[in-house]
């Protein structure tokens, strides 16, 4: 029994409906609120602009022996790749106070929550690193200003320290 052609046509334009509902909706949805699922997403990277000229920051991380500091080398000491280091960091350690930060946030957090955080992460790394033959004391992390949007980031000053425990 065939289907009227008119009946089809109809069909189509409903489906063509939905489907273009579902995925403005889901757009929408991403541009809302914090979500982060390919291809929606309101990651920071992607979801704002930076102006010329705005400062920049990075974080830098050292290991620390025999009163030396040395950059950490995240591929020979850790195993990741310098990217994978820095998610890890930010998405599990850092993080956000942000409750609509789209890569997860600590809620209720506090500064002795943050520097837990932050002496776990150390920890870990340093433990990671022993198990892989090296020889370290400790660990530090520096926020370094990293010049302006404008400059390509070029200098870099160091704002703070923290000294992980």
């Amino acid at each position: 029994m065939p289907v009227d052609t008119h009946i089809r046509s109809t069909l189509q334009k409903i489906f063509v409906s939905v489907f273009l509902t579902v995925l403005f909706g889901l757009q929408l949805r991403a541009m809302v609120l914090p979500l982060e699922m390919w291809p929606f997403t309101s990651a920071t990277m992607f979801a704002y602009y930076v102006e010329p000229g705005a400062a920049l920051y990075r974080f830098r991380f050292l290991w620390i022996h025999d009163g030396r500091e040395t950059v950490i080398d995240a591929a020979e000491d850790l195993g990741l790749a310098e990217r994978e280091l820095r998610r890890l960091f930010f998405s599990q350690y850092y993080g956000s106070t942000d409750p609509n930060f789209a890569q997860g946030h600590f809620p209720a957090d506090t500064p002795e929550a943050f520097r837990r955080r932050l002496d776990t992460f150390c920890r870990r790394a340093v433990a990671v690193t022993q198990r892989r033959g090296r020889d370290i004391d400790g660990m530090k992390i520096e926020l370094l200003a990293a010049g302006s949007a404008g400059d390509g980031g070029i200098d870099t000053t160091v704002v703070t320290t923290y000294h992980c425990q």
